[in-house]
């Protein structure tokens, strides 16, 4: 690869070497002559010998430099050759102020017996429609009668933006783990009502039946699924804080022992299969509420909440609030639920069974199924991006799900899609060759090697190859920055 770049080196030099040459048009002869682009600005630079031109001494030659490109041309400030006549009438009307409002101001004036080997540079803004046009020299002769005459165009470059190398970064693909045991489950929270100070599920009971319904949907779901079987069900209650702290654990713990009986009723599961839990009274939840409100003397009630004090104590302290009515209306009701967890397993798919499951039910499969499924299809196809799609959708916090996602952006020159997954995992080793060649797609070299050099620090074999290839990319950007000028002769 090092060969690589010093050929790089040699070719521009080779170009510039080319521009040496003099080329003569008629009486004037152009040399080195060389376009340049420094940011925003652009340089032309020419050598201009005009020692051998001829002219009456009435007449004036006029050389100017003409950048053409498209439709687009501007004239540079022109070199103007007098002959003895004309340089003394344009001193006589320059000391009466005549050519103060002239349009054309020259780079330089001359008369024919001045010394004629001329140094011409000119520096200019640039603009975007200059690339890959060209500079012609247009040769005129100003007449006694003050007729123009054109004399001669000539090109004396092409200006030419190089061409792209062909460049490719090697994308880090991390290869998941497999699942010994997929575990799975299903989270929900069921808000039954029940009678003031009461534990029993009243299945008519004002919203219940919606809500036992909507927990006897999802057990049926992975029952019914003949790839799962579930392994247990964990039921939390919370209450809300009114009432006393103690009788508020309690109540919250018996109605889950409910929420359990139910559910053994409909299905005939042991006691060894439910794990009950208690979360007593539910403050953070109210937290949640509150801030997420415009309820009035909201900063008031988050203090309360807040304060390192016995619960009951907070509970006074919010009942002596104007707006306590709409806590205990309003916001105490969401507080009372019991929240379900549906642990189950599911068995090991092969990789033509995932091909079906990933369409219908992915979140049974593993990272590493999903991964096996995704190489039976050839990079480029719409089927192997939307299996890693899918998996960062079903594992959304797992860094080899979001790695792999960002290397299909890479792959598809995606820069800012790929760091919208990268950038959650700023210091995973794992991920830092793929940020490099984010960065790297972005034209930003400096971040791109700090990404790459930390990546080779830490093992990663695809960052040393990235190196290199890096080192094309800032050669080729650094030709592309100067707008190069080619003779005519030396462009097929």
């Amino acid at each position: 690869m090092k060969t690589t770049f010093i050929l790089v080196l040699s070719l521009v030099l080779l170009f510039l070497t080319n521009l040496a040459d003099a080329r003569q048009k008629d009486t004037v002869i152009i040399s080195d002559a060389f376009a340049e682009q420094q940011g925003g600005r652009f340089i032309v630079k020419m050598k201009m010998d005009a020692t051998d031109a001829r002219m009456h001494k009435t007449e004036a030659l006029i050389l100017t430099p003409v950048i053409i490109s498209g439709q687009q041309e501007q004239d540079l400030p022109p070199v103007i050759i007098n002959g003895k006549n004309r340089y003394k009438m344009f001193k006589r009307e320059e000391a009466f102020g005549e050519h103060e409002n002239d349009t054309i101001q020259p780079y330089l004036f001359l008369k024919a017996t001045d010394t004629l080997d001329i140094n011409y540079m000119q520096d200019i803004p640039f603009e975007t429609w200059m690339q890959n046009g060209r500079i012609d020299l247009r040769e005129e002769t100003y007449g006694c009668a003050g007729c123009v005459n054109p004399k001669d165009t000539s090109n004396l470059l092409v200006l030419r933006t190089p061409d792209k190398p062909d460049i490719h970064f090697s994308v880090t693909y991390i290869v998941p783990e497999t699942e010994a045991v997929k575990n799975r489950n299903y989270e929900g929270a069921a808000y039954l009502d029940f009678k003031v100070g009461k534990s029993d599920i009243i299945e008519n009971f004002r919203n219940n039946e919606y809500e036992l319904n909507k927990i006897r949907e999802e057990v049926n779901r992975v029952k019914n699924n003949k790839d799962a079987v579930i392994d247990s069900i964990t039921l939390c209650g919370y209450a809300s804080p009114e009432d006393t702290y103690e009788r508020n654990k309690k109540l919250s713990a018996d109605r889950s022992i409910s929420l359990k009986k139910y559910l053994q009723k409909e299905y005939k599961y042991t006691d060894r299969f439910f794990q009950i839990t208690a979360g007593d009274e539910d403050w953070d939840g109210l937290k949640k509420l509150v801030e997420g409100s415009n309820i009035q003397q909201k900063d008031r009630i988050l203090d309360i909440i807040d304060t390192n004090i016995h619960p009951d104590e907070k509970e006074k302290m919010l009942k002596s609030l104007p707006i306590y009515q709409e806590l205990l209306n309003t916001y105490f009701p969401k507080l009372r639920r019991t929240d379900y967890k549906l642990n189950y397993t599911v068995r090991a798919f092969s990789v033509e069974e995932g091909k079906d499951i990933i369409k219908e039910r992915p979140e049974q499969m593993s990272l590493n199924e999903m991964y096996l499924v995704a190489n039976t299809y050839p990079k480029s196809s719409e089927e192997f991006k939307e299996v890693f799609d899918i998996a960062v959708r079903v594992f959304p916090y797992d860094y080899v799900a979001n790695n792999n996602a960002a290397a299909v952006k890479l792959e598809n020159n995606d820069p800012q899609g790929a760091r919208l997954y990268l950038d959650k995992y700023p210091d995973n080793p794992q991920l830092w060759n793929n940020q490099g060649i984010s960065y790297a797609l972005e034209e930003d070299i400096e971040k791109s090697r700090e990404f790459f050099l930390k990546a080779q620090e830490a093992g990663s074999v695809e960052a040393p190859g990235n190196l290199e290839t890096l080192k094309i990319l800032e050669s080729y950007l650094d030709v592309r920055g100067r707008t190069i000028g080619y003779e005519p002769d030396d462009v097929d």
